[in-house]
């Protein structure tokens, strides 16, 4: 079975980039411990690594919950 994901529009790749931007923002500076991993993202929402990977990396559109 083939995988038919839709195609981000740009808009929505401008928006994951946007947030990826934010998060390397964030953790300029900061000690690895200090900094927010994809890890402590995903646990925060309650979704897994992957996909926080995806949402940052413009695979799949962010939603309201990952958005906020």
């Amino acid at each position: 079975m083939k995988n038919r994901k839709r195609e981000l529009n740009d808009w929505e790749k401008a928006e994951c980039s946007a947030l990826k931007a934010a998060v390397v923002a964030f953790n300029s500076g900061k000690s690895r411990a200090n900094s927010l991993s994809q890890e402590k993202i995903a646990d925060a929402l309650g979704i897994n690594q992957g996909s926080v990977s995806s949402y940052l990396n413009g695979y799949i559109a962010l939603n309201a919950k990952v958005a906020s």
